[in-house]
């Protein structure tokens, strides 16, 4: 299994049109295809694949990105107590303050929810059943049990952004003068987490992940993009307007709308 990252040529591209930071990480495993690097394991369930990770600040003066990389996160009831792998890109626009954030606590809010016992006394049904039968139902009844612990981490994380201040601190206590500019500060999330048989996938923004099979790039994640008809009407069903200039904005403002905070555009 093989992450694709762009080629060189690719990266040059963008950073000769100007795009403000480039962030991407490669993720290497068992394989026998030629020229893929293989990784030699003694127990394949106890070891993490191997990792690489690289970033590229535009012409910006500040890089507003950010990777994580925690193998061995936790081993919860659904992975049948077998450790999980966490990797997560975070995006950041207005600011680093929101991508710094979910850098430091998202992890820790999946582990959370991974590890908690109301999650847990469904998970184990759920990884059990999928495990023994390879029924429809069983499957679902696994698709579904990450869902809800994957969309409840980031609904945490997106209130978690909105109490804190520019200085780290959570919640309004702490002193600090309000600062209109952070109103406008969000981030994007791409999170992938790695099983021995699967590999979980959950975004929000414009942050991909791409899985290379073969030499063929499969896309494992969707864009949220106002240019796409059916973003564009989610938008306009919540009484926002996609304004078109250049490229198509949200409020003329953003070229995504779904992200962790932003409040002005939640409005």
């Amino acid at each position: 299994m093989q992450i694709a990252s762009p080629t060189s040529n690719s990266i040059e591209k963008a950073y000769e049109a100007g795009q403000e930071d480039f962030i991407f990480f490669v993720i290497f495993g068992r394989g026998n295809r030629p020229g893929a690097r293989l990784v030699e394991m003694t127990n394949p369930l106890l070891v993490s694949p191997v990792v690489g990770s690289m970033s590229i600040k535009g012409r910006r003066r500040t890089m507003e990105d950010k990777v994580v990389i925690r193998q061995k996160l936790c081993s919860p009831e659904i992975n049948r107590r077998r450790h999980v792998d966490f990797y997560a890109i975070y995006d950041g626009h207005g600011g680093h303050h929101v991508s710094a954030l979910c850098s430091q606590r998202m992890h820790v809010v999946v582990e959370e929810e991974l590890m908690r016992v109301r999650n847990n006394t469904y998970m184990s049904g759920s990884s059990s059943s999928s495990s023994s039968s390879g029924g429809n139902g069983s499957q679902q009844e696994w698709e579904a049990a990450w869902k809800r612990m994957l969309r409840m981490c980031f609904l945490r994380m997106d209130r978690m952004s909105s109490y804190t201040c520019d200085c780290g601190s959570l919640g309004y206590p702490c002193g600090c003068p309000p600062a209109y500019t952070l109103r406008l500060t969000g981030s994007t999330a791409v999170v992938a987490i790695l099983t021995q048989e699967s590999i979980i996938v959950a975004n929000c923004g414009d942050s991909r992940a791409v899985l290379s099979r073969a030499g063929r790039a499969v896309p494992l994640s969707c864009d949220h993009k106002p240019d796409k008809l059916s973003e564009r009407a989610r938008i306009e069903a919540y009484g926002g307007k996609v304004i078109f200039a250049g490229v198509p904005r949200v409020g003329g403002v953003l070229a995504k709308y779904v992200h962790v905070r932003s409040h002005d555009m939640k409005k």
